[in-house]
């Protein structure tokens, strides 16, 4: 398990600064959509053709980090009405991105839709019961990836949720307060991996409003330039 923490403005990982020359991936193939199986992650087996090829290609140009944009789990399946035998073992894309230690590529695992619907994140529905259930679920999903994953060497951390920072979830702090808790029950499942929210860049509004909140130890602000 490599363990990452934050400095500063530093990342390291194993204690030493790291920097990230990275790509955000999500390789859908032509023909492909998120919207239907597997939602956006082709980082499973049935694609390893396509993962095997980019990854080479990654490690040529000297890339060492990437973030995907959601990770396939048991429950997409079964929101999908799809068996959960179905493949979404991710375990082989890491496996090849560790790579034996060899150049690796280090993985910050997404957490995407179909779940992250934003209108749950909003202060006058917050108290929805339907919405607190599916922030609950969120929670649950995440904390099961992050067991699950977060001991792989490849894995440098957990992107929470992609771009849902619209101003009716910002102007909540009840937004911030959840991922916090989020964050940190990730670290105390997988001590040493770092989490973050990647933002659509609103001038740094986002992180303005948020930064009194998000107090979890190795979390940081992505932001989609």
């Amino acid at each position: 398990m490599t363990s990452w923490s934050i400095d500063g403005y530093q990342v390291r990982c194993d204690g030493k600064p790291f920097f990230g020359n990275g790509v955000s991936y999500q390789a859908i193939p032509w023909g492909g959509c998120p919207a239907f199986q597997p939602f956006g992650d082709f980082t499973i087996s049935t694609w390893s053709s396509i993962w095997q090829r980019d990854l080479s290609l990654m490690r040529a140009n000297s890339v060492n980090l990437l973030k995907t944009y959601n990770t396939l789990d048991a429950a997409q399946l079964q929101q999908a009405g799809l068996p959960p035998t179905s493949d979404h073992d991710h375990g082989p894309f890491l496996d090849a991105c560790w790579n034996d230690n060899t150049k690796p590529v280090f993985v910050l695992m997404g957490y995407a839709p179909p779940k992250n619907k934003q209108h749950i994140f909003y202060q006058a529905t917050w108290s929805d019961p339907a919405n607190v259930a599916a922030r609950q679920a969120i929670k649950g999903d995440l904390l099961a990836l992050a067991e699950l994953y977060g001991p792989h060497p490849a894995v440098m951390g957990f992107a929470l949720a992609n771009e849902i920072n619209s101003a009716d979830t910002i102007n909540n702090p009840a937004f911030f307060q959840y991922w916090n808790d989020v964050a940190n029950a990730i670290l105390a499942k997988v001590p040493g991996k770092l989490t973050c929210l990647a933002t659509v860049d609103d001038s740094m509004n986002t992180v303005t409003l948020g930064n009194q909140y998000m107090t979890a130890a190795n979390y940081l602000w992505g932001i989609n330039s």
